[in-house]
C-alpha cells in the first residue's frame, strides 16, 4: 500500500506505518562483541553484531592488541630539540641553530636554518679618552669612545662638553656647586 497525497491516516494506513515501525525496531542491535585479529569486518548475527580489526604485525607498529583490547605503545626514546650557540661567530654578534637529536641522543643534526644576529650598531665597548690636539676626529678635549660590534669595529666618538652647557648654583655665575 502506498500514500500519496493524504494529509490524514485511516486506519489501513495507520497499521501499514505501525508494522513499518516494528520492522525497523526489530533491526536494533543489542550488542557489539569483538571480533578477532582479521581485519576491518563487521560480522555476527543481527543481535549480536561483530567488528574485528587487523594490526600490521610489523615491529616498528605503535599499536599493539592486549588482552584488555587495542593500545598505542609510546616509543622509549623520541627525538628531542635544542637551540645551541654557535662558539664561534665571526662577522655575527651571535649564530644560534636548532638542533635535532635522534632519540634524544647524539651530537645532534641542523634543523631549519641558522639565525644569525647582525653586530650593525652593537655596542661592544666604550670608554672615557682624553684627546690631547686636535686631528682627525674631533678637537681636543674628552669624549666618550664607542666601539661598535660589526665586521670593522668602527669607533664613535661623543664630546662630553657638549653634553652641557655649565652648571651653576643659581646664586651668581661664580658660585661653587
Amino acid at each position: 500500500m502506498a500514500f500519496t497525497d493524504k494529509k490524514f491516516l485511516d486506519s489501513t494506513g495507520t497499521s501499514y506505518l505501525w508494522k513499518k515501525i516494528k520492522t525497523e525496531l526489530n533491526k536494533k542491535v543489542d550488542s557489539v562483541n569483538p571480533g578477532t585479529n582479521g581485519g576491518i569486518t563487521i560480522g555476527g548475527t543481527a543481535n549480536a553484531p561483530t567488528v574485528s580489526i587487523k594490526l600490521d604485525p610489523a615491529a616498528d607498529n605503535a599499536l599493539s592488541l592486549s588482552a584488555n583490547g587495542l593500545y598505542y605503545q609510546s616509543p622509549a626514546a623520541a627525538d628531542t630539540y635544542a637551540i645551541t650557540k654557535d662558539d664561534s661567530s665571526a662577522d655575527y654578534a651571535a649564530v644560534y641553530r636548532l638542533k635535532r637529536y635522534t632519540n634524544g641522543t647524539g651530537a645532534g643534526t641542523d634543523a631549519g636554518v641558522t639565525i644569525n644576529i647582525p653586530k650593525d650598531m652593537v655596542v661592544s665597548s666604550g670608554s672615557v679618552v682624553t684627546k690631547s690636539s686636535s686631528g682627525a676626529w674631533g678637537n681636543a678635549g674628552t669624549y666618550i669612545e664607542l666601539t661598535l660590534a660589526n665586521a670593522t669595529n668602527d669607533k664613535l666618538y661623543v664630546p662630553v662638553d657638549g653634553l652641557i652647557e655649565y652648571v651653576t648654583s643659581g646664586s651668581t655665575n661664580d658660585s661653587m656647586v
